[in-house]
C-alpha cells in the first residue's frame, strides 16, 4: 500500500489553493499538474523539512497564453498549476507539505491569463531565464 502525503495544489485557472493527498511519485505529480516535464523551486524551510513547489517545466517557455500567479512577491510568474510537496532534510524522502493555507492565501497574487516571453541570458557559463509577460485580455 502506498502512503499518501499532504500536498497543496495552487490552481490559477480556478484561483484555488487546496490540500490534496498524493503518493508523492513523479507520475502522480505529473498527472496532477498535466505535464510531462517537472521543474521545482524551494518555497519554505521548516525545522525538519522543506516545501518545494513543483510546476510544468515548460509552462513559461512555450510562450503561449497560460493562467499564472505570483508567489511571495517574486518577480517571475508561476505558469499553470503548482503542487507544494514536503521533502525531509535528513533523507530527501517525500513528507507532508507544512505550508499553512492561510499564509498561502496571503502570498499568492492571481494574474489571470498571461502571455510570457522568455529570453535566455548566458553569462559566465550560467544560463538563466529572463521572463517578461503581458496580461491577455479576456
Amino acid at each position: 500500500m502506498t502512503k499518501a502525503f499532504r500536498a497543496v495544489l495552487i490552481d490559477p485557472t480556478r484561483c484555488t489553493i487546496e490540500v490534496r493527498h498524493i503518493s508523492g511519485t513523479h507520475e502522480a505529480t505529473s498527472e496532477l499538474l498535466g505535464c510531462r516535464w517537472l521543474g521545482h523551486f524551494r518555497v519554505a524551510d521548516h525545522e525538519d523539512s522543506w516545501d518545494y513547489g513543483w510546476v510544468d517545466d515548460r509552462g513559461l517557455a512555450r510562450e503561449e497564453p497560460i493562467d499564472a500567479f505570483k508567489f511571495m512577491g517574486n518577480r517571475d510568474p508561476v505558469a499553470g498549476r503548482c503542487l507544494l510537496i514536503g521533502v525531509s532534510k535528513k533523507t530527501g524522502a517525500t513528507v507532508d507539505a507544512e505550508f499553512p493555507l492561510d499564509v498561502l492565501h496571503s502570498v499568492v497574487e492571481w494574474l489571470g491569463k498571461i502571455k510570457p516571453e522568455v529570453t535566455w541570458d548566458n553569462h559566465d557559463n550560467v544560463e538563466r531565464a529572463i521572463v517578461t509577460y503581458s496580461r491577455v485580455k479576456a
